[in-house]
């Protein structure tokens, strides 16, 4: 299930730090397009970082889950919530996508991004524990 490089975090907020760090050492980035339903966590390292944060929309309609993902940043996040699929590939994009897999790694399985990172807390009984 898991890629033989996959690292291991004491949270998924560590394992998305890894990232930005990794895609701040071979890229000049600065800006990053996040969903609008997203938590602090999710938030903490891109204000660490210095990025510039815009959000775009996200709507349920007629039980689809409907992500405009129309802004044009170095990053984009993307995720799916609670087993409601997001439609939207993102193979085409030109920035970098990070794919947060927390609410879809067992139900799915992406590969439109350049980083994919997930908490296990959401899924298993373990308080921490996050993956990149």
């Amino acid at each position: 299930m898991f890629p033989s490089d996959t690292k291991w975090f004491l949270s998924g907020q560590n394992a998305l730090n890894f990232i930005i760090d990794d895609i701040k050492s071979k890229h000049d980035v600065s800006s990053v397009a996040l969903p609008s339903w997203c938590c602090d966590s999710m938030l903490i390292p891109f204000i660490i970082n210095d990025f510039d944060i815009s959000f775009y929309d996200i709507e349920l309609k007629n039980g689809n889950l409907v992500q405009k993902i129309d802004k044009e940043c170095d990053v984009i996040l993307a995720m799916d919530y609670f087993c409601y699929e997001s439609s939207y590939n993102l193979s085409n994009y030109n920035g970098i996508v990070i794919r947060d897999l927390i609410h879809s790694i067992f139900i799915k399985e992406y590969k439109d991004a350049t980083y994919y990172f997930g908490s296990l807390r959401k899924w298993t009984g373990v308080y921490t524990g996050g993956y990149a």
